[in-house]
């Protein structure tokens, strides 16, 4: 190759990872020769060595099985697969080039991919072998898009798999016996996958003819976050028409996007631009070799590109259901005694760790559903949600003229008065327009009776596609204010906005709906009293009061009573009530570092400094004292603080102990600790086994023809 076409592959390929997309990149190998692109540069074969494969086979499997399979069953089921230099450089522009930009030669990175690629081609092999030898393909609930047929310990058999018919299929050619190892879900979903990846490569060339930049945006509504996991689709997700296909298709321009189903054409997008749009990408295929002079263009799906992807996306289909089905055999071999044995590990460790407070409350900022803290050494650390309802720049600016006006501010009963008065006038409102204006339209109209209707607010709710509901977040607080959809397909507004008190009776209306009538005790009503002029228990010269500035407390019956082992569990009021002020907390509140945190703000008990305002710090830590459920109304200087306590620790161990036989019970801690830590350890030892699959038979099933690509690893050289 000469020096300066390694120019121009070098320079393509940094547009190529600049861009991140090889269709738009343009030619990567300008030589004529074709045919040096068709080499075979490796063979793989694991059936090689009958009796070093059979006995890897019995070493990887989790319970010991033999290959049943006969040599000649073993023959005709893998055969000899071929990696061309055409893989290998195609593999370098999706893969290895950030590796070359990272310092390493052209010759490291070529034979990292050269064994990547191989690795590949022996999973896939040894996976057919699995499925042959099972008899079946067995999943995790999880990995399926609508699981059927269930068991106890959440697999789903979705394929069987018969010897004789998968020999039968690959008879008739490689994409049959592929097909056959996968379910049509597998097979429509790696369909949709190929065809929405072609679609963006051709968006990405129309956004240039059209002039689209990425950074546009409808509205200039500050962007409201999300809930965690509000658009995350099933990871097997694919759009479905009535009778079950696919329901999307490419628009190449040589159709219409009338007809592409669920895929959306570009604003201002025509057949004309998507016709150019093609046209480049096409050009990008013959460039690369990927297009022959007689092949039909406005039939993409002919091309011997998309059928080449295909079979690729039919062998990742493969081998992530070997994944999945090879972890849930391991998983199975994690008895109650490992499970055991780590909770008291992790147990014991928090005791000898956990004596000082600072390591605690670290501890305690790290919860999630897979990271516990299993011992307490005090009792009332817990965690609160904070829903801010601010001063306006106005009120803002006339608290700055009292700060400014009083000395020592803020242990000035004249302040505090006055700061009183100014929350009165403080008006809160939701904050979700961008969820109807922004990139996408979250929005939808609820049937009544499925959404809380205060006769006031309006019918929308939000991530009506989101089918398995979102984690902690009740999903029925509709955008509070008047919402019109006009004829062009935007919004105009008209929030509803609350005083204090009118948000006091949103949040008892909405607990109410979600829980049951009467389900808030009020322990402290609001009342027009807490406006007038005190002395804040200053005039005899003591610290503030704090308790003469919390405005509201009440207490969610039947929250605190709920056992830590079952407090979120949904059906539970615990779990109920915390996503209900979850739901209030994305609507109404300003303080935005508190959306998306596990079960809110971790606060040490009382008697602990803290660093939060003294004020917000004096009503959380009561609140937590009075246990999980507990709502207290506080003032700060930044405006009205409703804070709702999601989580309170006793001193000791915090739950009793693990469970095996509750491990499958969803929202208990059980079944949040055997997931977490089943999927480790069966992890550790999968990713183990198959590495020892690659490693062991790679000398005897895989022959590498380096000459071939000699060219492409000697680059660093003949620059």
């Amino acid at each position: 190759m000469k020096k300066k076409l390694i120019k121009i592959l070098t320079f393509v390929l940094a547009i190529a990872f600049a861009a991140g997309c090889f269709a738009g990149c343009g030619a990567i190998i300008t030589t004529d020769n074709q045919k040096d692109m068709t080499q075979i540069v490796a063979e793989v074969n694991i059936g090689k060595d009958k009796d070093e494969l059979k006995r890897v086979f019995t070493e990887v499997l989790p319970e010991g099985e033999a290959l049943k399979l006969t040599n000649e069953q073993i023959d005709k089921a893998v055969g000899t697969t071929e990696v061309s230099k055409l893989d290998l450089v195609s593999y370098f522009i999706n893969y290895g080039y950030n590796y070359v930009s990272q310092g390493y030669s052209y010759s490291q990175v070529f034979e990292m991919l050269i064994n990547s690629l191989t690795a590949r081609k022996m999973i896939l092999q040894f996976a057919t072998l699995y499925f042959l030898n099972e008899g079946k393909v067995e999943v995790g609930e999880k990995d399926v898009l609508e699981p059927d047929n269930v068991t106890e310990d959440g697999t789903v058999i979705i394929k069987e798999i018969d010897v004789t018919e998968y020999l039968a299929a690959v008879q008739k050619g490689e994409d049959d016996a592929l097909t056959y190892l996968l379910s049509d879900d597998n097979y429509k979903f790696a369909l949709y996958t190929l065809r929405k990846s072609i679609n963006n490569a051709i968006d990405s060339y129309e956004k240039q003819i059209l002039k689209i930049t990425d950074d546009s945006s409808s509205s200039s509504t500050t962007a409201r976050t999300l809930p965690t996991g509000a658009t995350e689709e099933n990871s097997n997700f694919y759009p479905k028409t009535e009778s079950g296909e696919v329901d999307y298709q490419i628009y190449t321009g040589y159709n219409s996007a009338d007809v592409c189903g669920e895929y959306e054409a570009l604003e201002k997008s025509n057949v004309v631009t998507r016709k150019q749009a093609y046209n480049k990408f096409i050009v990008a295929l013959e460039r690369n070799y990927m297009l022959g002079d007689d092949d039909d263009i406005t039939k993409i799906e002919e091309l011997p590109y998309f059928k080449t992807e295909m079979k690729s996306q039919m062998e990742q289909a493969v081998i992530n259901n070997f994944s999945n089905t090879l972890l849930i055999a391991m998983s199975r071999t994690v008895g109650e005694q490992d499970l055991t044995d780590k909770y008291n590990e992790i147990f014991e460790g928090q005791q000898t760790i956990f004596t000082q407070t600072s390591e605690f409350t670290s501890a305690l900022d790290k919860v999630s559903d897979n990271s516990f803290v299993l011992y307490a050494p005090k009792s009332g650390f817990g965690f609160v949600y904070n829903i801010l309802l601010p001063f306006s720049a106005a009120q803002s600016s006339e608290l700055t003229h009292y700060q400014n006006t009083y000395t020592n501010y803020a242990s000035n009963p004249y302040y505090l008065t006055a700061r009183n008065r100014i929350l009165k006038e403080v008006r809160g409102f939701d904050q979700r327009e961008s969820w109807f204006t922004g990139e996408t339209d979250y929005s939808y109209q609820a049937e009544e009776g499925k959404y809380y209707n205060n006769g006031k607010n309006s019918d929308y709710l939000f991530f009506k596609d989101n089918k398995d509901g979102i984690d902690k977040y009740a999903g029925q607080y509709p955008y509070n204010g008047e919402v019109t959809k006009e004829k062009d397909d935007t919004y105009t507004f008209r929030p509803n906005r609350v005083t204090i008190d009118e948000f006091i009776t949103e949040m008892e209306g909405y607990l109410n709906f979600i829980l049951g009538t009467s389900s808030v005790e009020v322990t402290k009503p609001a009342n027009d009293n807490f406006y007038n002029e005190k002395d804040f228990g200053l005039t005899t010269g003591t610290e503030v009061n704090y308790e003469d500035l919390v405005y509201y407390t009440a207490k969610v019956n039947g929250v605190a009573e709920i056992g830590k082992d079952n407090y979120l569990v949904k059906e539970n009021a615990s779990y109920k009530a915390l996503s209900a002020m979850n739901d209030l907390m994305f609507a109404y509140s300003t303080d935005t570092g508190c959306l998306n945190k596990y079960l809110g703000y971790s606060v040490a008990g009382t008697g602990n400094s803290t660093s939060y305002v003294k004020e917000f710090e004096y009503a959380a830590q009561k609140a937590l004292e009075q246990g999980e459920g507990t709502i207290s109304v506080v003032a700060t200087d930044f405006g009205w603080h409703i804070i709702y306590v999601t989580y309170v620790y006793g001193a000791g161990e915090t739950y009793s102990s693990f469970n095996y036989g509750e491990r499958n019970a969803e929202g208990t801690f059980s079944n949040f600790f055997y997931n977490a830590y089943k999927s480790v350890i069966a992890n550790n030892y999968a990713t183990e086994k198959t590495n020892n699959v690659t490693t062991v038979l790679r000398e005897d099933s895989v022959t590498v023809y380096a000459n071939r690509y000699k060219d492409l690893s000697n680059l660093d050289l003949q620059q």
